[in-house]
């Protein structure tokens, strides 16, 4: 059941003076809500102390999809807070992710997503800043998550992709293909993230 929260009420309940988003407040969004932000109606669904968002209609690059994450949840009444491109720490949490975005991708052949992983030097990084489990995305490791457990290693932006009938997992995309491919996204955000200034 989709729990329908117009922009006056989503205010009323996080922006107070001094407030921080709670888990009180992802309770209304647990497991699933619609925000109306800019005009829009934002389906966000609920895990584990955050809140996702999963494009359908939009189809754009890791860079766009980076900034629309970035803005996506940044309101002129809500300094402070914004989303990512979304991140994951426990092989739950990506499956979490990777269940939803085959509900959202359904009419899709090929599924595929981009979050939030991107190579700095030789070094994947979360654009969130959070930790990046090095078992899950270790090359032939027993909890590697890449597709085919086969990284090309020249990827610079990262995606959740299934392909028919070779399965499902992580893929690096080169800087070129990151930069140029349209795809749909996956945004994050934590409930504790963001507290506005006082005054």
């Amino acid at each position: 059941m989709w729990i329908k929260l117009g922009l006056l009420s989503f205010l009323t309940v996080c922006l107070l003076p001094g407030t921080v988003i709670s888990q009180g407040f992802c309770g209304l969004c647990n497991p699933r809500c619609i925000v109306t932000i800019g005009g829009a109606d934002r389906k966000w669904e609920f895990y584990n102390g955050a809140l996702y968002y999963f494009s359908t209609g939009s189809r754009i690059t890791w860079n766009q999809a980076n900034t629309e994450c970035t803005g996506l949840f940044t309101q002129p009444e809500w300094p402070g807070r914004s989303g990512n491109l979304a991140s994951f720490q426990t092989k739950e949490e990506y499956e979490f992710m990777w269940n939803k975005l085959k509900e959202y991708l359904s009419n899709d052949y090929i599924k595929r997503s981009y979050i939030g992983g991107n190579l700095v030097g030789s070094e994947w990084k979360w654009t969130d800043g959070t930790m990046m489990n090095k078992a899950l995305i270790t090359k032939g490791g027993p909890n590697s998550l890449w597709f085919l457990n086969n990284p090309s290693g020249d990827g610079k932006g990262m995606e959740i992709i299934e392909q028919t009938p070779n399965g499902y997992g992580i893929n690096d995309l080169s800087k070129s293909k990151a930069y140029h491919y349209a795809r749909s996204y996956v945004c994050k955000i934590p409930c504790s993230k963001g507290i506005p200034p006082s005054g």
